[in-house]
């Protein structure tokens, strides 16, 4: 059963669209200078993943301070023989269930029958981004499906209740046209276990934000190893007063993607409830 919803899941949209609406005054308050570039003094953009070419501003470290550059919202891993990449790579899950290519099923442990992880450090489309370009993606909303819950059958708006800007962790990439020497620059937002918010609001996994001092931690990533960058963000996760409202409902048919009551229990199971949770979930400790 199990390979079967990880099947039907691989179907759902995760955090595709976005939207950021704020005033230049607003970016700069967080310490995060605004280039000549953005000259619009209110930035208001809708940005879509599945496009693959959709800009939008992101937050990198560079020269020794904070950032804002625009880039392209899909990662285009720097290996890639073409932009923009065939995957849909708008969103890197931190860890995921190993599967068998041949079968689709998951790879348990020999003694305890528990599925393998894999995590993102591990995964050819975002290894090397994980190591060593980390960014920051400013949003106002981030939009969601729901398949259970309170908002099950629409698409949903996820926001904080005070309406202000968060920062959601991603990492990115520039590609090289190797005939041209052009270059493009692109982007992911990271995803893992749902907030409570998110899984009670409908929905499986959710972006994720660390607490400001720990940005520059982040950004510069100057870290041991990428085990020490996965274990960072998973004890200085934090969350957020969030709000929910309906986008819209969803086309018909989608109950087909739904979980059933078993699978929303085992999503449940694997919501993030802080730091200490989170530290016994480190590389499957708590489930191989």
């Amino acid at each position: 059963m199990l390979h079967r919803f990880e099947a039907k899941l691989r179907q759902t949209i995760m955090c595709a669209s976005y939207e950021l609406r704020t005033k230049r005054q607003a970016i700069q308050e967080l310490g995060i200078p605004v280039p000549e570039t953005l000259a619009e003094d209110a930035l208001g953009i809708v940005v879509r993943g599945y496009r693959k070419t959709d800009k939008a501003p992101v937050v990198v470290f560079e020269n020794g301070r904070r950032a804002l550059k625009e880039m392209c919202f899909s990662l285009c891993p720097r290996w890639s023989g073409e932009f923009p990449f065939r995957a849909a790579t708008y969103n890197a899950r931190m860890n995921r269930p190993k599967t068998d290519k041949k079968t689709g099923k998951p790879i348990r442990h020999p003694r305890t029958g528990r599925p393998l992880m894999e995590y993102i450090f591990e995964m050819p489309a975002w290894k090397a981004s994980f190591r060593d370009r980390h960014c920051l993606v400013p949003m106002s909303l981030a939009m969601e499906y729901s398949y259970f819950g309170a908002y099950a059958g629409n698409m949903v708006r996820f926001s904080k209740r005070d309406g202000a800007l968060f920062l959601a962790i991603g990492i990115w990439d520039r590609w090289l046209q190797r005939d041209t020497g052009e270059s493009v620059d692109s982007f992911a937002i990271l995803t893992d276990d749902p907030y409570p918010f998110f899984y009670d609001s409908g929905h499986r996994r959710s972006l994720f934000v660390i607490s400001e001092n720990h940005w520059d931690a982040w950004l510069t990533g100057k870290f041991a190893s990428p085990k020490d960058s996965y274990e960072f963000l998973r004890k200085n996760r934090i969350d957020l007063d969030w709000k929910a409202e309906i986008e819209r409902p969803m086309r018909k048919g989608w109950e087909k993607r739904a979980p059933n009551p078993d699978e929303i229990e085992a999503i449940g199971a694997a919501v993030w409830r802080g730091a200490v949770g989170s530290e016994e979930r480190a590389f499957g400790s708590s489930r191989q």
